[in-house]
């Protein structure tokens, strides 16, 4: 964990990931767990509620013996119901002493971890440049994530449970020596075995977690890398679903979606580039026309041109059209595929008419998605019956001969 003093701190070296050494542990824990005096009554709470339920655990089989030998095995039934009264009444307790604590453990905790990670937060974004190449970012993800969350369930886990274990085990040894003699000389001499046992078996699991804890960091640090890439990537990229989704708002806001840091003339190059510029600017209000849901007041071709220019503005490397002029007249698809053969870019153009594939530096024809020819148009004019068919319910056999006759 990183306190505000660190920066300006000298400080011993240290293994990679790990803190320096055992005085410089207890001060790091010291310093965390000052968070935890807020929470001082309702840890006291807790510990009460559990040293109740405890103490009712450790009874119960001392009650069921005085049922037992004082009233069944003595036909006395009234210290029966004597001893089983006190019997429920304190399962009774210790149900509503579980609750009670639990609720105040969990209060401590998830407060503690809440305080402690704003105060880290707060004090990361106060680092300077050289800090923070000092620490990996996927460093402090962990740090401000996994750690503080593993802090919350270690006190959680402390207030209920790991304070309960060697008081259980200390009092269920007691209980049996007062019970039976030689249960509890048995006892005695089984649980320090089981101890030592426990003891080795958490040391070993204490360097596995630090080892899982370094290996964390290095995973963030690689997920961070290719987040940062996938960004890149997209931002790189043009493209223009089949469906088109606008919003309710202006056309310049619509157009801006796509670059969130567009200028007024980035916009307006973008439409003029889609074949939208005069379109829009005969629109009661130009840019600042609203339109309604899902552009209901715009036809298929404006809609369709206006998701284009939302691409272009991003000024794309790539730029992927998935049969998005089918509903441009000729005259305007063919103005739009003049426009986007002047851009420095790399043009996907997924359509079912013959017209958009005329300029195409390479055609891929696939059918039932599997790619059966490819070429220039020319070429699969020749060679392709599919594409020949294709031409022809299109552009009709008249057009088709002519075509085949001039190449």
């Amino acid at each position: 964990m990183i306190s505000d003093g660190e920066q300006t701190k000298q400080r011993r070296p240290q293994k990679p990931g790990l803190i320096g050494g055992p005085s410089e542990s207890e001060e790091y824990m010291a310093f965390i767990f000052t968070f935890l005096k807020k929470y001082r009554l309702a840890s006291f709470v807790a510990i009460f509620m559990m040293l109740v339920e405890l103490s009712v655990e450790l009874l119960q089989p001392w009650i069921i013996f005085r049922i037992i030998d004082d009233g069944i095995l003595a036909g006395n039934l009234q210290a029966v119901w004597l001893w089983g009264g006190i019997l429920m009444t304190g399962a009774a307790a210790a149900f509503a002493a579980g609750i009670i604590g639990t609720f105040y453990a969990s209060h401590a905790s998830q407060g503690f971890a809440y305080d402690l990670r704003s105060k880290l937060y707060v004090t990361v974004q106060s680092f300077s440049y050289a800090m923070f190449s000092r620490f990996a970012a996927s460093s402090l993800i962990t740090r401000l994530t996994g750690d503080v969350s593993q802090l919350q369930d270690t006190i959680f886990m402390s207030l209920r449970f790991m304070s309960r274990v060697p008081l259980l085990v200390l009092g269920g040894v007691i209980m049996s020596l007062i019970v039976n003699v030689k249960l509890g000389l048995l006892l005695t001499v089984t649980v320090p075995v089981l101890l030592v046992f426990l003891y080795l078996v958490m040391k070993k699991a204490s360097a596995l977690f630090r080892s899982v804890q370094r290996r964390l960091d290095s995973v963030n640090g690689s997920i961070q890398e290719n987040l940062t890439a996938i960004r890149q990537i997209r931002d790189a990229i043009g493209y223009v679903p089949q469906e088109v989704l606008l919003f309710s708002g202006t056309v310049c806001e619509n157009i801006a979606w796509g670059d969130e840091h567009a200028t007024l003339d980035d916009i307006r190059e973008a439409a003029r580039q889609a074949q939208l510029h005069e379109t829009i600017a005969n629109l009661p209000n130009g840019y600042d026309t609203l339109l309604g849901q899902r552009g209901i007041n715009l036809s298929g071709g404006q809609k369709q041109r206006l998701s284009i220019a939302r691409a272009l503005v991003r000024k794309p490397s790539i730029l992927i059209l998935d049969d998005s002029t089918s509903a441009l007249d000729v005259k305007t698809e063919a103005a739009l595929l003049a426009e986007l053969e002047t851009l420095s870019c790399t043009t996907f153009l997924i359509t079912q008419k013959i017209s958009s594939t005329m300029s195409a530096d390479l055609v891929l024809l696939l059918d039932e998605g599997r790619l059966i020819a490819k070429g220039t148009h020319e070429e699969l004019l020749s060679a392709s019956e599919l594409y020949r068919h294709i031409y022809k319910s299109q552009f009709g056999e008249e057009a088709l001969q002519h075509a085949q006759s001039i190449h």
